[in-house]
C-alpha cells in the first residue's frame, strides 16, 4: 500500500530534498540559498517552517536534523562555506562552518572545533543521537565524523582497518547507513563488488564485521553505481536504494540483486526506513506555527519507507525486521 503527497500543497516552495528523517519527523530543505527548512509530519500532513540563516552566506547543502533526549529538544545543524585566502601565497582555501538552530528558540548559534573538510551528509545515518559521514576530501584522513545533537559536540569514529582502500575520487565509493541498530559502512569496489559492514560496538573500530557481499554488483546500461542499504525485511533481506533509482534487495543465496516490487520513479530519489509518528507538531513544537497541507491522506497506517520523487512524497507500508542476522 502507499499514499503520496501531491505538489498542490500549501509549502512555500516545490522543490525541495531531504534531510533525513528522526522519531517519526522528517526535515526538508529547499534547493536555494535563501530558502527555509521544514519540519514535517508526513502522517499527520502537518509542517513548520525553520528560516534560513544564511545572510549572504555561501550555503552548503547539508543540513542535518536530529533530538536531543537530556533537554527535550529538536535541533537542526546547518554549515556554510567560507573562503579564506592566505596572504603569503594567496591561495583561497574553502571551510565549513557549522550553525545550530534549537526549534523553540527561534536563534541560530555558531559552534565550534568542527571539522573543515567538504563532506555530504548521507541520508539515513543518524545514530545514537548523533549524525554521522565519511568526508569527501580526498587528502583528509579516512574516518566517519559525527556531531552529537545531545552534546553539540563532533568526534571521529575509525573506520573497520581492512575494509580495503578504495581510490577516492569520487565520495559515492563509501556509503553510510544504519541497520538494525548498528552503523553500516557500504564500499564499492572496482570489481563490481559490495561489501556491506557493520560497526557492533559503537565506536570501536575492531568490532566492525563484514555481513555482506555482493559480487555481481551492476546493472546492466548503468554508468554510475552506488547502493545505499535501508532496511530489513522480515525475512532478513536487506532492502536498498540502487542509484537513486531503483529499489532492490540482496539476494543471499547467489549473492546478487533483486529489483523489489516498488515502483521506480522515473527520476532520483532518496529512500529511508520510516517510522510514523502520531503526535500533533502543535504538541511537540509548542512555541512554533504550525500548518497543514492541502493534502490529507486517505491512509494513516504505519509506513516504513519513505521514496521521494522531485517534489512528491510517496510512503510505502511494508513488512520489515528491525534485527539484523550476522
Amino acid at each position: 500500500m502507499r499514499f503520496a503527497f501531491a505538489p498542490k500543497t500549501s509549502l512555500p516552495i516545490l522543490e525541495f530534498r531531504m534531510v533525513n528523517s528522526c522519531n517519526g519527523l522528517l526535515c526538508l530543505s529547499g534547493e536555494s540559498r535563501d530558502d527555509p527548512s521544514y519540519v514535517c509530519n508526513p502522517i499527520l500532513d502537518e509542517f513548520i517552517t525553520i528560516p534560513p540563516n544564511y545572510k549572504g552566506r555561501c550555503r552548503a547543502p547539508l543540513d542535518g536534523f536530529g533530538f536531543s533526549v537530556e533537554t527535550n529538544q529538536y535541533k537542526v545543524l546547518q554549515p556554510f562555506i567560507r573562503w579564506s585566502t592566505r596572504s603569503v601565497a594567496q591561495s583561497t582555501t574553502l571551510r565549513l562552518r557549522y550553525t545550530v538552530y534549537t526549534i523553540g528558540t527561534g536563534v541560530w548559534r555558531s559552534i565550534g572545533n568542527a571539522p573543515s573538510d567538504l563532506f555530504k551528509f548521507p541520508f539515513s545515518a543518524l545514530f545514537h543521537e548523533a549524525l554521522h559521514w565519511v568526508s569527501l576530501a580526498v587528502e583528509s584522513a579516512e574516518c566517519i565524523h559525527s556531531f552529537s545533537f545531545e552534546t553539540e559536540q563532533f568526534r571521529s569514529l575509525p573506520l573497520p582497518s581492512n575494509y580495503g582502500r578504495v581510490k577516492r575520487e569520487f565520495h559515492d565509493l563509501l556509503k553510510l547507513g544504519v541497520l538494525g541498530g548498528c552503523l553500516v559502512l557500504c564500499v564499492f569496489g572496482a570489481s563490481r563488488e559490495l561489501d556491506m559492514w557493520v560497526m557492533k560496538d559503537y565506536g570501536v573500530q575492531e568490532s566492525w564485521n563484514k555481513i555482506l557481499v555482493i559480487e555481481d554488483l551492476y546493472m546492466k546500461d548503468v554508468s554510475c553505481h552506488y547502493t545505499e542499504p535501508v532496511m530489513i525485511l522480515i525475512d532478513g533481506q536487506i532492502l536498498m536504494a540502487f542509484n537513486g533509482r531503483d529499489v532492490v534487495f540482496d539476494n543471499q543465496e547467489i549473492k546478487s540483486l533483486g529489483k523489489s516490487q516498488i515502483t521506480p520513479t522515473g527520476s532520483a530519489f532518496d529512500a529511508t526506513s520510516y517510522s510514523a509518528c502520531f503526535v500533533p507538531l502543535s504538541k511537540v513544537f509548542k512555541e512554533e506555527e504550525v500548518k497543514r497541507n492541502i493534502f490529507h491522506p486517505e491512509f494513516c497506517l504505519p509506513p516504513l519507507i519513505l521514496h521521494k520523487k522531485a517534489w512528491k512524497i510517496m510512503v510505502y507500508n511494508l513488512n520489515f525486521s528491525s534485527g539484523l542476522k550476522m
